[in-house]
């Protein structure tokens, strides 16, 4: 099999949608004990991290941007040049039913640290950017190259546009992978309200065919 043709990145369709939920799930099982203090505990830790994901698919699948990588085996959700996180996208995304899977202790941890994290995109992310939200591929198939191709794709895109790419993680290995890509924290620290540490990096655009460095990991985030 030609391996550049493979995985094949498409844009997500209305019939693969809760899919594409479900292989979130999967990639980011072990999110909620890494950062433990955005999540509950006990047998609510599952459905909170299931609406979580699936709430930032839903946002993105509305109102940016949603790419797989077929059979599927990874998901990539990003924001364009333009966006805005508004109170009647983000009810409409699913918000109200956050408090219900998560409890309203950890839903309000949960927004607290989204609140600052935006804070701080606003400060440092530069005109323009686009913001990748979550990178995710199955387990199942991490370390073969997927999470590459995702990330590799956004940002090939991003330099046709001329735009600059965003993100930001709470864990250091995230770091060292979006740093494969071309990013550079460009702030660190940690959340006041819960002293979890955070890294918000940037990307530059590149002149189209320079490429990025190969992939080094399953996920960001």
């Amino acid at each position: 099999m030609d391996r550049s043709d493979f995985p094949r990145v498409v844009k997500l369709n209305a019939a693969r949608f809760e899919r594409a939920g479900d292989l979130l799930v999967k990639a980011f099982h072990d999110y909620p004990e890494k950062v433990p203090a955005l999540f509950p505990e006990g047998r609510r830790r599952e459905r909170a991290l299931s609406w979580y994901v699936r709430f930032a698919l839903s946002y993105c699948f509305r109102y940016g941007e949603v790419s797989i990588a077929e059979p599927p085996d990874g998901v990539a959700l990003f924001l364009k040049t333009g966006y805005t996180f508004t109170y009647p996208q983000i009810i409409a995304a699913g918000l109200l039913l956050g408090p219900l899977r998560m409890g309203f202790a950890a839903f309000w941890r949960l927004m607290k640290n989204e609140n600052y994290l935006g804070w701080i995109r606003e400060h440092h992310a530069e005109a323009g950017s686009w913001y990748v939200w979550f990178v995710g591929v199955d387990p199942a198939v991490q370390g073969r190259g997927v999470g590459g191709k995702l990330m590799g794709s956004i940002v090939e895109a991003a330099d046709v546009a001329g735009a600059s790419c965003y993100c930001e993680t709470h864990l250091r290995g995230v770091v060292d992978y979006c740093r494969s890509q071309g990013f550079e924290v460009v702030c660190e620290g940690r959340i006041p309200s819960s002293g979890l540490p955070f890294w918000a990096m940037s990307r530059r655009p590149r002149k189209p065919g320079i490429g990025t460095p190969g992939d080094t990991a399953g996920k960001a985030r």
